[in-house]
């Protein structure tokens, strides 16, 4: 693989990486937005944290008891912490994001089971929307990585080093 080949495969794991850390930082979000009970929600983040705490949220108000609210958000956070994990050891070692991708994979077959039995709504469309673009950069991300794998080590120095020393947008 040549020096061009090597900087897109790396600006392709780059990029896995970007999304990745947008789906840490919206979830994060709304999860707070959820705790203070606001409405708003934003788009691009991963349903399962949410539904934990949720169901704290739920169980907590319905049974007079925060030890609920305690364990969904304790549960909610381990979730992100645990995408985020990811996204920092993606760094260093490539394979997280592969771990990320079945993570996100999972995600997203919670957020169409919900579609079945949440019954149809627009809304669960824009959300699957969001899922597959999500999910699409980090296949990318993936396929970037494993094609990384045959690079001379010497090579991808070189080419990362390079990549170092030029500012953005260069």
């Amino acid at each position: 693989m040549d020096a061009v080949a090597i900087k897109q495969q790396l600006l392709r794991f780059r990029g896995a990486r970007g999304t990745l850390l947008l789906v840490v930082v919206f979830t994060t979000v709304n999860l707070f937005l959820a705790a203070f009970g606001t409405s708003f929600y934003m788009l691009f983040s991963a349903t399962v944290p949410q539904i934990f705490l949720g169901l704290g949220l739920g169980l907590a108000d319905e049974f007079q008891n925060n030890i609920f609210l305690i364990a969904g958000a304790t549960a909610a956070f381990a979730g992100v912490f645990l995408y985020l994990l990811c996204w920092s050891l993606a760094n260093r070692y490539r394979v997280f994001i592969l771990f990320a991708l079945v993570l996100f994979s999972i995600d997203t077959l919670v957020c169409v089971a919900f579609v079945f039995i949440g019954g149809f709504d627009l809304w669960y469309l824009v959300e699957i929307a969001f899922h597959v673009w999500i999910l699409f950069g980090l296949v990318n991300g993936v396929i970037a990585w494993a094609k990384l794998r045959d690079v001379n080590p010497d090579d991808l120095s070189a080419v990362m080093k390079e990549m170092a020393n030029k500012p953005r947008g260069v």
